[in-house]
């Protein structure tokens, strides 16, 4: 029998968060990267904090498995678009 420190929690279950966590971190990422460019192009930091995606990331929980890697995709090219639309 495998012991596994976390009780109950399979590998792979702990696998999958541990890549969803990852994605989120990218995202995240991302959007701060995006967001410093369009501060240094001169873009007021209220237009910033005002970006819809900002919402987007944080509902990034939410998102069923199955939708997960499109969803993020789509949540990427929002960060990107937005933040150069600023």
């Amino acid at each position: 029998m495998d012991s596994f420190p976390l009780g109950g929690i399979a590998k792979s279950q702990l696998a999958l968060f541990n890549e969803i966590e990852d994605q989120y971190e990218i995202d995240f990422l991302l959007f701060h990267k995006e967001a410093l460019a369009a501060v240094g192009r001169g873009v007021p930091i209220q237009n910033i904090v005002a970006l819809p995606v900002k919402e987007e990331i944080g509902k990034m929980k939410y998102i069923p498995q199955d939708e997960f890697a499109a969803k993020c995709e789509e949540i990427q090219a929002a960060i990107t678009k937005q933040c150069s639309e600023a």
